[in-house]
């Protein structure tokens, strides 16, 4: 049997300046953009996913790669007055109705070394931060926390006072 695909391309707009200038494309089939080599730079697949180093993006956007000794990827805001900002994660977390999520999580091969929850609790070395900040190692539990009313625990997972110091 022969597969068949239907695309069309698009362009409108009036005048040479004017913003109104559009290029449509549609086609039900993927999408991959090549720049001087057989594999593709960027696919963008019928469900809507974009992918940067992959041809099967599993993510709204996916950048994969091998960069050794530099960053795979930058944000990079050059403005100098006011207040310029970098990145911005958001999440549409209800805290009437929703529970658990992250807003970021940071992994070293499949471990999560720093997470941000959606109730806005930080975890070190733990991914269920219960305090405001929640500092764990593997192997010898609660190192530091400071929970949302102040107490500020060293060695301990419940600070009762201002600051509580246990060895």
């Amino acid at each position: 049997s022969v597969n068949v695909q239907k695309a069309f391309i698009g362009l409108s707009g009036s005048a040479e300046g004017n913003s109104t200038t559009n290029l449509g494309y549609y086609s039900n089939a993927e999408h991959r953009f090549y720049t001087g080599s057989a594999t593709p730079d960027v696919t963008i697949q019928a469900d809507g996913n974009v992918g940067i180093g992959t041809t099967a993006p599993g993510y709204r956007l996916e950048v994969t790669g091998s960069k050794t000794g530099d960053w795979i990827s930058r944000i990079h805001n050059t403005a100098t007055t006011g207040t310029p900002s970098g990145l911005l994660v958001k999440t549409d977390y209800n805290v009437a109705t929703a529970t658990g999520g992250y807003v970021l999580g940071c992994l070293a091969g499949t471990d999560y070394r720093l997470v941000v929850q959606n109730d806005g609790n930080v975890g070190i070395g733990t991914v269920t931060p219960s305090k405001l900040l929640d500092i764990r190692s593997a192997s010898a539990g609660p190192l530091f926390n400071v929970s949302r009313e102040g107490n500020v625990g060293v060695g301990t997972a419940a600070p009762t006072g201002n600051l509580q110091v246990h060895n």
